[in-house]
């Protein structure tokens, strides 16, 4: 699947400002260095990380209830209570 967003050329500039400036964007980084990222960069890296990010929250519950199963069955295999 491609997802795409095309952003009208006569609103881009004002969008992207918009944007960085909703979204904590500087010119420089923490430590004082310049920011690699263009505004659009950042833009694009913060819209796909808004579609990851829950994605990858829903993947690490899963993973985790794995764990905790697994890890419950040893605990119960272990234990003998009488």
């Amino acid at each position: 699947m491609i997802l795409s967003i095309n952003i009208p050329d006569a609103i881009d500039a004002e969008l992207v400002k918009e944007f960085c400036l909703a979204n904590g964007y500087s010119t420089k980084l923490e430590d004082g260095t310049d920011n690699p990222d263009t505004p659009k960069q950042f833009m694009k890296k913060k819209v796909i990380e808004f579609i990851k990010e829950p994605l990858r929250g829903v993947r690490i519950g899963k993973e985790m209830a794995k764990v905790r199963a697994q890890a419950g069955t040893a605990v119960d295999l272990e234990l003998n209570i009488t």
